[in-house]
């Protein structure tokens, strides 16, 4: 009788939790935003340290407003790259349907299909096979939600990283015996050290995917190639899924920019293989087994996160997993979960 009480227990927390997650959206999501900017600013500010030379070495305060900065003027970029390009994306979509309406007829001749979809028929039958509109939605939905609370983050993030110290000292101070304390400190200190090198080296991948991509696209000449590689940038955060949902845009740009089957197969080519490149050889490479995180738990934390914070939720379901996986792992009661989410079972 104990162990299906037990199971209807968690069955109706995690019910709850989930519940409350979603309620709790527009409070929740900048707070975490904020703490995953802080794991990138401390990742930073290590660097800084490590490699520059004095002050920074010696006085961290220095090397911490250098990080600070180094990390608000690239999301400024990023913004005004965003911000500037959408107008013009807009304006150039009519010129891009005469295109696609050649691009069409001229596909239709060559396989004698007789009368070809025109534009709007085209994107009338993507949309009953893909809910394109509740895709951007969930996008554009994203967007707002961050640049509302722009600010509300940047605060977080500011007080996050004054009272990181003090909040360790505080949960050090609750606990009752010296082994609590080490637990304690273990937790935190692991949970830091493997956000804080997995949000680095995820950074670095993303950009390394972001720049490859746009010299591919200049060098090609697609439209607007500094937008899509922010993109680029931004959905290699997402796993599996996040990449090639951004590359899909230039790709299908490029074929009714140019109206040209050889370069439309040479940019989904070299963009493909950009990101196949990175993601089977370099990111394993800098990654290791740091995530200790099974390939189907990352799959179905994306999706669980992204269906209770929408595409907000995506981008952070591995760094939320983490932290569940080594929470976990500190309990006798949670360890045998913690073992199901690692990939080798060992926690």
């Amino acid at each position: 009788m104990q162990k299906p009480l037990t199971l209807l227990i968690l069955l109706i927390g995690a019910a709850v939790t989930v519940n409350f997650l979603a309620a709790a959206q527009a409070l929740l999501v900048p707070l975490v935003l904020a703490i995953f900017l802080s794991y990138l600013i401390m990742a930073i500010e290590e660097s800084i340290r490590g490699y520059f030379p004095l002050p920074f070495r010696e006085a961290r305060w220095a090397s911490m407003i250098l990080a600070l900065v180094m990390v608000m003027a690239a999301l400024w970029l990023i913004g005004w790259i965003v911000a500037e390009n959408l107008g013009q994306v807009a304006a150039a979509v009519p010129a891009y349907e005469d295109n696609l309406r050649a691009v069409l007829a001229s596909t239709g001749e060559m396989l004698n299909l007789g009368p070809v979809l025109t534009p709007e028929e085209l994107a009338r039958w993507v949309g009953e096979e893909v809910d394109l509109e509740q895709m951007i939605g969930q996008f554009a939905n994203a967007i707002q939600l961050i640049a509302r609370n722009a600010f509300l983050i940047v605060l977080y993030t500011g007080f996050i990283m004054l009272e990181r110290g003090a909040f360790t000292m505080k949960l050090l101070q609750l606990a009752t015996t010296d082994d609590h304390k080490d637990r304690i400190s273990h937790t935190i200190g692991d949970i830091t050290r493997r956000m804080r090198q997995y949000i680095a080296l995820k950074t670095l991948i993303c950009i390394l995917v972001g720049a490859g991509s746009w010299v591919i696209m200049i060098v090609i000449g697609i439209d607007f190639a500094g937008f899509w590689a922010v993109l680029i940038f931004l959905l290699n955060y997402i796993p599996y899924i996040g990449s090639f949902i951004a590359v899909a845009f230039p790709v299908a740009l490029t074929l009714v920019q140019f109206g040209s089957l050889p370069l439309f197969l040479v940019s989904l080519i070299s963009l493909v293989a950009v990101q196949v490149t990175v993601g089977n050889i370099i990111e394993p490479r800098l990654m290791g087994n740091s995530l200790n995180l099974s390939p189907l738990v990352i799959l179905i934390a994306m999706v669980s996160w992204g269906s209770i914070w929408g595409i907000v939720g995506a981008f952070l379901a591995v760094p939320l997993t983490v932290i569940m996986l080594i929470i976990f792992a500190q309990f006798s009661s949670t360890r045998p979960l913690a073992v199901l989410l690692s990939r080798d079972g060992q926690v």
